[in-house]
């Protein structure tokens, strides 16, 4: 997980927390009924539904929604006094949304130089694997002439001074 990743958890979590606080205060203040106008201005869903749902789309409705209607309450309303924390809540969310996905593209451009680094390095494998192979016929040098020239998985051990690795011997069946 990187650091991105993981600052937009804490977010969210924060988030959610806030949300579902202010859920349950406004299902008191529309005597608990869930289908009253008082509640579902707020919440068309359960809070708990709400905030399992996509995290950009529960930011804006909070910051384009349920903020709005939240200052429309009378000031002795115990609402208001969850406005400004689901309001940086929400602003902070969508920043941590805006982190990773710059983390994100960042990690995809690196992953895109390592792959054409990659595809480079292959493409003159196979040209010099080409070119070997005409040489060999040139010079009637025999098929497996080129091969000697691109290292085998036991070439690799015996190099760093191990013993090859002894092939794997299928199990028996029965």
């Amino acid at each position: 997980m990187t650091r991105a990743e993981a600052v937009l958890v804490v977010r969210n979590a924060q988030l959610d927390t806030v949300t579902l606080r202010f859920g349950a205060q406004a299902l008191v203040e529309a005597n608990r009924d869930r289908s009253s106008k008082a509640f579902t201005r707020f919440f068309p869903t359960a809070p708990s539904s709400f905030v399992r749902g996509n995290l950009r789309k529960q930011c804006e409705r909070t910051r384009d929604v349920i903020v709005p209607e939240i200052e429309k309450s009378p000031a002795a309303s115990p609402l208001l006094a969850y406005a400004e924390a689901l309001a940086g809540g929400a602003k902070a969310a969508l920043a941590a949304l805006a982190a990773r996905a710059k983390a994100k593209g960042a990690l995809a451009g690196e992953a895109n130089d390592v792959l054409e680094w990659k595809e480079g390095i292959n493409l003159l494998r196979t040209t010099t694997h080409a070119e070997l192979i005409k040489r060999a016929a040139e010079q009637s040098l025999g098929r497996t002439w080129p091969q000697d020239f691109f290292r085998q998985a036991g070439d690799a051990a015996a190099a760093d001074g191990e013993a090859p690795a002894p092939e794997p011997k299928p199990a028996p069946v029965g």
